[in-house]
């Protein structure tokens, strides 16, 4: 449909409404100006919504139980919270969506509906990859939400959170109800919230709509009053909402995901073994790769894995996947981990200026793959730099990020949180290659560039990226 003047005026004018914003009196005329009764229906759309969705939405909280010593009475169960959350049901027979980060720890499950009953939940299975999981409680008369399709939806559409920010909805099940739009698609945070590789934040819807802790498992609305999103992470320099909240789309990929945690099933992940990076330009040129887009082969994770066997290598930029064009890292993520385990796939890719073909046999991504992406080997010579542990590296690590003694770097072994070099995405288990341009192979090089750096400092990793501090 197309869109005219006068409906981009009134988009304008609800968004300075709703944001808050100040416009002078004197810039608008009477022509252009909305009346109470417009605005009190846009409202009454919004109650209605809430009205609507509310019922699909309950408050998770989770509990540990600790035995406490008394020479009287003996052991003494102690009950103490250990995560809040919220979820989604999907069904009448009480299966309840969430993300598996607030289900993963405690021996209790609290779910609150939203009339303030209490129902205990038990965990039907859930998948640390995707960060979802399905709980189930005994409960009749509910609500199902309805999930939409990401496909649908624009950067600027309207978007909306029902859930338990803080707990506050935990007592009596009254979710809030949040209002804001979808900011942008396709976000990628793996490398922010989890370096070990373990789980994938990639493919992220980002809102403006508020999303604090608490709203962990909640759903991201629609104006169809559709579920379009789990939401799942902020960005915040307080710890509290700052209009940077993330969350994992509605698709066919993570409908795959629950309909299989629905079964009670272990959900699989085509693998490759390797670690991948999206590339610069540099690296497309020295691979002589045509076209922007494709995925840089930073390391070959598993000396035997399907790739190793295939010929691919460190330096290889993958273009193509069974004729489909890569657009970068995160996509072929994805692509890999959605296809069947056991499936041969046709790779294209580019080495020293020469295309060539691979033909690949996906295995099952590894349970441990943690371990196998950040090690935890000796770590003999090591300096504190600000917040962050370096190290040398070992031959473990060496290895595993596909680096020789020669071309290595310098390994981030810890990162104090909520440091500036934390803040700036430093993350455990990266190898740092130069300081402010300076090639730094030791401990001694490091300590010698630290030495000449100010207070904006730059840090160049393995795989190219850069990352820009102030100490």
């Amino acid at each position: 449909m197309r869109r005219t003047r006068k409906t981009a005026r009134a988009a304008w004018a609800v968004l300075a409404l709703v944001g808050g914003l100040s416009l002078p009196v004197s810039a608008a005329s009477d022509g252009d100006l909305y009346g109470v009764p417009d605005l009190r229906r846009l409202q009454n759309t919004f109650a209605s919504l809430a009205d609507q969705t509310r019922p699909a939405v309950v408050s998770i909280r989770t509990y540990r139980t600790l035995s406490r010593g008394s020479v009287e009475e003996g052991d003494v169960p102690v009950r103490i919270a250990e995560q809040q959350g919220s979820g989604v049901i999907l069904d009448a027979a009480g299966h309840i969506l969430t993300n598996e980060h607030v289900v993963r720890r405690g021996d209790k499950i609290e779910v609150v509906l939203h009339d303030g009953t209490y129902r205990d939940g038990r965990v039907v299975r859930g998948d640390e990859r995707s960060d979802l999981a399905v709980i189930r409680i005994d409960a009749e008369g509910l609500t199902p939400a309805r999930l939409g399709d990401i496909a649908r939806v624009r950067p600027g559409h309207w978007s909306f959170t029902v859930g338990n920010p803080f707990g506050l909805a935990h007592d009596d099940g009254a979710t809030a109800f949040s209002v804001g739009n979808v900011t942008a698609l396709g976000k990628s945070l793996s490398w922010q919230l989890d370096p070990t590789g373990t789980r994938y934040y990639g493919d992220l819807v980002q809102t403006s709509a508020p999303i604090n802790p608490g709203n962990s498992g909640g759903p991201l609305f629609n104006l169809d009053g559709e579920v379009i999103g789990i939401c799942t992470a902020m960005l915040s320099s307080t710890g509290a909402n700052e209009g940077l909240g993330f969350a994992i789309p509605i698709n066919d990929r993570t409908r795959r995901i629950i309909e299989t945690l629905r079964r009670g099933e272990r959900v699989q992940y085509g693998y490759l073994g390797v670690k991948v990076a999206t590339p610069t330009q540099a690296q497309r040129e020295r691979a002589g790769m045509p076209d922007a887009g494709g995925a840089f082969i930073s390391a070959i994770i598993e000396p035997d894995g399907p790739a190793a066997k295939a010929g691919l290598q460190r330096g290889d930029v993958v273009a193509r996947i069974d004729g489909a064009e890569i657009a970068d890292s995160d996509h072929l993520v994805r692509v890999i981990g959605a296809t069947p385990v056991g499936s041969v796939v046709d790779l294209l890719c580019y080495r020293d200026g020469r295309r060539r073909t691979a033909r690949v046999r996906l295995a099952e991504r590894p349970l441990d793959m943690a371990s196998r992406l950040v090690p935890n080997p000796p770590r003999p010579q090591t300096w504190k730099w600000d917040d962050v542990l370096l190290g040398e590296p070992t031959d473990t690590i060496l290895s595993t990020h596909g680096l020789t003694r020669a071309d290595a770097g310098l390994v981030v072994i810890d990162v104090d949180e909520g440091g500036p070099a934390f803040q700036a995405g430093v993350r455990t288990g990266q190898v740092i290659m130069q300081l402010n341009g300076k090639r730094v192979r030791t401990l001694a090089e490091f300590q010698a560039a630290a030495r000449k750096a100010g207070r904006s400092v730059e840090l160049t990793l393995e795989d190219d990226r850069v990352i820009r501090l102030k100490r």
